[in-house]
């Protein structure tokens, strides 16, 4: 799932887009760690459903901005965490599951129940790079 620090747009994110407006129902599902040989553990899962911002690129959900906030369900410990929203028609939306402590892992499944057609793709994670370097002399300040 990934923390809440941060890095935190480096959590898994969706692309969501209803066909008409309509309320939604957005859950993301651990697997029970009681199955045997799944060795999967619940960790606690918050949920948020943002709006893209109007000229974007909807490339990904960078930073949380209460303005674009549409839903929101704090993390908690359990296996469903769930939030219902009034999304609407032809906007773009980023549902982002993610955890309060950076580094948490685990795998979930992502549901969505609608009135109205939807689609729901998976947003491939960003490219990361880095560069070591330090300030010297002349070069620094």
């Amino acid at each position: 799932l990934g923390g809440g620090g941060g890095g935190w747009f480096r959590n898994p994110q969706f692309r969501l887009s209803v066909a008409t407006s309509c309320k939604v129902v957005i859950s993301v599902v651990q697997y029970d760690p009681k199955v045997p040989g799944r060795g999967h553990r619940t960790v606690p899962a918050g949920l948020v459903v943002l709006r893209a911002r109007k000229g974007a690129a909807p490339v990904r959900a960078w930073e949380v901005s209460d303005d674009l906030v549409t839903a929101r369900a704090d993390p908690r410990m359990g296996r469903e965490t769930s939030v219902s929203a009034r999304l609407q028609g032809g906007t773009l939306y980023f549902v982002v599951p993610y955890t309060s402590t950076e580094g948490s892992e685990g795998a979930f499944i992502l549901r969505c129940y609608s009135p109205s057609m939807v689609e729901l793709q998976r947003v491939p994670p960003p490219v990361v790079a880095e560069v070591r370097s330090e300030w010297l002399g002349d070069y620094a300040g």
